[in-house]
């Protein structure tokens, strides 16, 4: 299992971290999502034989969310 943190802009509310649920946990591979809008992160854990990171944020700015790997932004 594969662990992802992710900063994410966009979310303002609790549906927003509803909606980026629902999204992410339809993908065949996810484990968990912990959704958090007051502190603007996500954090996937996730099967990396099925999924890959490109594959989570590219769904994440499908819904409208702009998604950067916290280890990208050190």
């Amino acid at each position: 299992m594969t662990h992802l943190s992710l900063t994410v802009t966009g979310m303002s509310c609790t549906g927003c971290e509803q909606r980026i649920s629902t999204v992410l946990g339809r993908l065949d591979g996810i484990h968990r999502v912990d959704a958090d809008h007051r502190a603007g992160t996500v954090v996937v854990d996730f099967d990396a034989d099925t999924l890959d990171e490109t594959v989570i944020t590219g769904r994440l700015a499908d819904a409208g969310y702009e998604a950067v790997s916290r280890e990208e932004r050190r």
